[in-house]
């Protein structure tokens, strides 16, 4: 068990995952600003 949170918590996961999280927001930002 502690092996699949640690594992989940990795840097590479955190990095990916925030990589994902502010592409989505900068794509609903771009979405907005197109819209009128």
């Amino acid at each position: 068990m502690h092996s699949m949170i640690s594992k989940s918590f990795s840097p590479g996961t955190m990095k990916d995952f925030l990589d994902n999280g502010f592409r989505c927001w900068i794509e609903l930002k771009v979405t907005n600003l197109r819209m009128p």
